[in-house]
């Protein structure tokens, strides 16, 4: 299946990759299908909220440092879905991912290879940092969704994004078959200046790299910090909010029109 996995990324920090993640795996059960969460950000938001256990269990740590491992084996079923976790190790594994001499920059796909059959999509909740974990996710993933704050801060951070992304796009050893399906705002306030701002000026940057800007925007919302304050996805704390509207917006627009 085209978009099997999903990397949700941007090399800078606060712009609703946990949530966009969370989210986007919700409203994709909810249209009926199984999907699976990798929580790879090293401050592990995704695994608290979905109450997975990190003490003596496989981490996604381990799907990209250790040869051979099966992410099937990581796979824990939670309340609010399937998910392998995250710890704080992967804050060093750009670090020690450099030790590996063979094969590393596919260790995540090789790893998620017997556990794909299982699953109509993986997401992959990213860290924000473009290294050896960034070409792995890359390499592993299908299509990627860019998530971006309304908040007039990190367009040099979505241009450094893409540009790398489109690098492993065309590097025919890569992953050439890796498509960007576009970039998602998040913490949109209708009518604010920066808001309008953004607007105007994302879909120029977008185009440019080959890509578009997603026609939802996702509304700020005060339910999504309610939620993370009682470790809860927001689809669990709160289904009816208007960011869990949007976020099931998103799910159709980009089915309907084929993106993933």
């Amino acid at each position: 299946m085209d978009g099997k996995v999903i990397a949700i990324f941007n090399a800078k920090g606060g712009v609703g990759k946990t949530a966009s993640a969370t989210c986007l795996a919700d409203a994709l059960r909810e249209r009926g299908e199984h999907v699976l969460l990798l929580d790879m950000d090293q401050q592990h938001n995704s695994t608290d909220l979905y109450g997975a256990e990190i003490e003596g269990r496989m981490s996604t740590y381990d799907l990209l440092t250790e040869s051979g491992v099966d992410a099937s084996e990581g796979v824990q079923s939670t309340e609010s879905g399937d998910i392998v976790p995250g710890d704080v190790l992967i804050r060093r594994v750009d670090q020690d991912m450099d030790k590996i001499t063979l094969g590393r920059e596919t260790m995540l796909r090789d790893a998620l290879a017997k556990v794909e059959g299982a699953y109509d999509r993986i997401v992959l909740d990213c860290p924000p940092t473009i290294g050896n974990a960034a070409l792995n996710i890359f390499m592993a993933a299908d299509r990627v969704i860019v998530p971006m704050n309304a908040s007039g801060e990190g367009l040099s951070a979505l241009s450094e994004t893409l540009e790398f992304i489109g690098k492993v796009e065309s590097n025919p050893r890569y992953n050439p078959g890796l498509e960007v399906v576009g970039v998602l705002v998040t913490l949109y306030i209708p009518g604010r200046r920066v808001s309008k701002a953004y607007d105007e000026q994302l879909p120029e940057i977008a185009e440019r790299f080959g890509t578009r800007v997603l026609d939802t925007r996702i509304r700020f919302c005060t339910k999504y910090p309610e939620a993370t304050t009682r470790q809860m996805t927001l689809f669990r704390y709160d289904p009816d909010c208007i960011a869990a509207q949007d976020y099931r917006a998103v799910a159709e627009e980009i089915v309907s029109k084929g993106l993933i």
